[in-house]
């Protein structure tokens, strides 16, 4: 019911597409290398804005590895009611459990 509401509207599905891929490793790994970069080449903030951003880069990429590796294990494929994306950023991503913006 929510599905095909949102499905029927399109700001509503825009909303729900941009909500949905800011959980997404895409970003959750770039921002913050892309962030650290930038402080390293230009710095715009405290010397150690760098440690937290190295921090959060490496929390981002532990928890897409528990992820990469039970996805990879339980293999629970995606629900039929929704069109998937044929691009994934990590191999596991084709699968469905545990999701990925539960663990991030």
């Amino acid at each position: 019911l929510l599905h095909g509401g949102v499905q029927q509207r399109p700001l509503w599905k825009r909303m729900a597409t941009i909500a949905s891929l800011s959980g997404d490793e895409a970003l959750g790994m770039t921002l913050p290398l892309m962030l650290a970069l930038s402080q390293a080449l230009y710095p715009w903030g405290p010397p150690e804005s760098l440690d937290v951003l190295a921090e959060i880069e490496g929390d981002i990429f532990m928890c897409s590895m528990v992820e990469t590796l039970l996805k990879c294990i339980f293999r629970r494929q995606r629900p039929d009611y929704a069109q998937q994306a044929t691009f994934y950023v990590l191999p596991g991503e084709r699968w469905s459990f545990p999701s990925g913006h539960t663990l991030r």
